[in-house]
């Protein structure tokens, strides 16, 4: 019964985006960094697969960057026969809400498979502008109040996905730098910041460490 509720579950949240900080509390006036021209493409360098862990991986392509989650998943014949929302058909597993197949391998008597969620959350729309800047890439995206701005620092086969930032992150940001930010309130509660940055400005920005929503991965 719990490997039938941990599919179900599986299945609940591979049907949701990916855990992303959708609603930024630090904003830009325009997007990062300041006075660097666009890119229409990612460089070929950067192009691949990034491991964060063994389950969670980022992925860059020439114009869509993607987030990859992996849950997976072992029951016997007879679990998954219970379960009316999934079918095996011969050597795959057909998800029957949404028509996908998987893989699956035997071990013994029991059935094993990987489902995979492809949330992608860059990809050259409308509002969208990516930049190169100081062995990072810089993604825009334009919201109702100003700029949100996301990085992936490039350290070697290492480096870090960073999003700005939480209420927290600018806390500690105006402790570290000049900021002078325009203050969105709504209901008499601030909901935004939004600053108004030099390109120098943001080169310190990219050296400071410690975001709420920073994780590391490598190739």
């Amino acid at each position: 019964m719990k490997k039938i509720v941990l599919f179900l579950v599986a299945t609940s949240l591979l049907s949701c985006e990916s855990h992303q900080l959708n609603d930024s509390f630090i904003l830009f006036s325009e997007a990062q960094p300041a006075d660097v021209d666009e890119i229409t493409h990612f460089p070929q360098k950067y192009i691949g697969e990034y491991s964060f862990d063994a389950t969670h991986k980022i992925m860059i392509q020439s114009k869509y960057i993607i987030l990859k989650d992996i849950d997976s998943l072992e029951m016997t014949k007879k679990e998954l026969d219970s379960i009316k929302t999934a079918e095996l058909k011969g050597n795959k597993v057909l998800d029957k809400e949404t028509g996908k197949l998987y893989d699956v391998r035997f071990k013994g008597d029991t059935i094993c498979w990987e489902m995979a969620n492809l949330d992608t959350i860059f990809s050259f729309d409308e509002g969208e502008v990516a930049k190169l800047f100081k062995q990072s890439i810089i993604l825009n995206k334009e919201q109702e109040n100003g700029v949100q701005v996301s990085c992936i620092n490039f350290k070697g086969l290492k480096g870090k996905y960073i999003q700005l930032g939480t209420k927290k992150d600018y806390n500690y940001l105006k402790s570290k730098l000049k900021t002078n930010p325009t203050i969105i309130k709504e209901n008499g509660d601030t909901t935004n910041v939004v600053l108004t940055f030099s390109r120098g400005d943001f080169r310190r920005l990219l050296r400071q460490e410690g975001w709420e929503f920073e994780t590391s991965f490598f190739k």
